[in-house]
């Protein structure tokens, strides 16, 4: 139990990591300065259709991720050959799959 409230209330690990502090109402690390004034909804209810939204998007857009490596393998061979740039390719998947977004989310 030592260990525990040493880990939690003097260590400062939670600091060094970037992490949320365990200790409530303790401030929060600069690392999440951008989360400030964020709203957390933990009761929110989905809409019945959002269940199979994130895999209709998928289909659509074409990338198929956890379901088709073939995406990665670009990434890995473009990382290899320089054929295209981390940031090129990144910009390709976010176009597709905000095309795929625009279809679904109104």
């Amino acid at each position: 139990m030592l260990y525990l409230k040493y880990l939690t209330e003097q260590s400062g690990y939670a600091y060094e990591q970037g992490c949320i502090p365990v200790v409530m109402g303790e401030a929060y690390p600069e690392t999440l300065a951008d989360f400030q004034g964020a709203e957390i909804i933990a009761d929110a209810i989905p809409d019945e259709n959002a269940e199979l939204l994130y895999e209709k998007i998928n289909q659509e857009s074409g990338l198929l991720f956890a379901s088709d490596p073939e995406h990665v393998a670009e990434l890995i061979q473009s990382a290899k050959t320089g054929e295209k740039s981390f940031d090129a390719l990144m910009q390709e998947w976010n176009q597709a799959w905000n095309c795929a977004q625009e279809k679904y989310i109104r």
